[in-house]
């Protein structure tokens, strides 16, 4: 026994070493570039930068072995999901509950599994208009009420306790204790597997809820079917299903392309996040600009950036992650002039959050380079269905596109 919680203690201190590296290497490191100057070709005279930086959970999350790995471990630790399974089931001590409900979230490392996986299969079939991505904050919210929710209404059927008690029948019954019934081992692998199984089948169950939400929302307000609208709910779950699919795209010619000053789009703003991360740069008082910093130009025509999400909009193929959304990732640099005076809030986004690989390219990408701290990504059209792309590269290789 103290030999298997050995291998399980350095097996978990191995998959912390591994988020260290994977936060380090692909994403930290990357927040070196920024602090070339100019950011931007175009950019006014800059005397200084301030860097927002983002968090890296969305690209552990993306990690499809890092998933599993954790996955193991739940399977691993079965007798402490057994104990958190019968914490769940009483209501007389509310700490044991709770208890009982913060151990069963770790069940969330499921779903995101499947998402993963998921990703892999959207990608290969060119389906990715199937899934929107999911928000990471919600699935680990739902999985923690879920995960012994479960636990708790099945508790309350008899019925599904006696199923229970006829499958999972204990054996290895130690010899001098018979008569005291005492159990020395249960094989539990059945029920492991469907529980698992319903952890992975969470993010569908969000995604149906989402969808019967802004159903009802559409009904409510008589809003258009083609219309979409934007709310604090539709926010938070970020996890539906697309409206509509993008269609076949015609041949594509060639066409001259010059570098464009970064455009004020509403993805540039930081409201276009999920509400844990609008709510973290609240705090950093990104959402109040212009109430405690000295600015020159109105809040909406501060923000620039985010050129790449029109191009995942357009075509979600070129999202190197299709199910989990990416946005956490993206950092805020603030631009000063020489009075101090704040000039610009740029958007900047991993050039890893594209896919550079996709064989069936409805657009064609051009790459070139430029001697600014980021690059940008620019999305034109010249005539109907006919679209091109420019990917102008940092300097060095920037690992970043505003």
């Amino acid at each position: 026994m103290m030999l298997w919680r050995l291998v399980k203690l350095l097996y978990r201190i191995g998959l912390c070493v591994w988020i260290f590296m994977l936060c380090t290497t692909h994403y930290y490191c990357h927040v070196y570039n920024l602090k070339t100057i100019p950011l931007h070709v175009t950019s006014p005279a800059i005397t200084r930068y301030e860097i927002l930086v983002g968090e890296p959970t969305c690209v552990v999350l993306s990690n499809p072995w890092l998933c599993l790995a954790f996955v193991v471990d739940i399977c691993a630790s079965t007798e402490y999901v057994g104990q958190a399974c019968l914490r769940v089931c009483q209501t007389e001590n509310w700490l044991y509950f709770g208890l009982g409900l913060l151990y069963l979230g770790r069940t969330v490392w499921c779903a995101y599994s499947t998402l993963t996986i998921l990703n892999i299969m959207l990608k290969r079939c060119h389906r990715t208009t199937w899934f929107a991505p999911a928000n990471t904050t919600v699935l680990a919210v739902a999985a923690t009420w879920a995960g012994g929710g479960i636990v708790t209404i099945q508790k309350q059927w008899p019925k599904v306790l006696d199923l229970y008690t006829s499958l999972f029948v204990p054996y290895d019954v130690d010899a001098d204790v018979s008569m005291l019934h005492h159990i020395g081992h249960m094989d539990i692998a059945l029920i492991m597997a469907v529980y698992l199984g319903m952890m992975c089948s969470l993010p569908f169950a969000v995604a149906a809820c989402s969808g019967v939400w802004n159903a009802v929302q559409r009904s409510t307000t008589k809003m258009p079917t083609l219309t979409r609208k934007t709310s604090f709910v539709s926010i938070l779950i970020a996890t539906n299903r697309r409206l509509s699919s993008i269609g076949s795209i015609g041949p594509i010619h060639a066409m001259e392309m010059v570098v464009e000053p970064p455009k004020h789009t509403g993805e540039s703003s930081f409201h276009s996040n999920d509400f844990k991360h609008r709510l973290m740069l609240w705090f950093c008082n990104l959402g109040k600009l212009n109430h405690g910093v000295t600015c020159l130009f109105t809040e909406v025509d501060m923000y620039t950036g985010g050129s790449v999400y029109p191009l995942f909009q357009q075509c979600p193929d070129y999202q190197s992650q299709c199910t989990i959304s990416q946005r956490g990732g993206d950092c805020y640099v603030l631009s000063y002039d020489r009075h101090d005076h704040l000039v610009e809030v740029t958007r900047v986004t991993l050039v890893s959050q594209i896919d550079l690989t996709v064989v069936h390219r409805p657009f064609r990408i051009n790459q070139l380079t430029t001697n600014a701290a980021v690059g940008r990504f620019v999305v034109a059209k010249k005539s109907d269905a006919i679209r091109a792309a420019t990917l102008h590269r940092g300097r060095s290789n920037s690992p970043w596109v505003s």
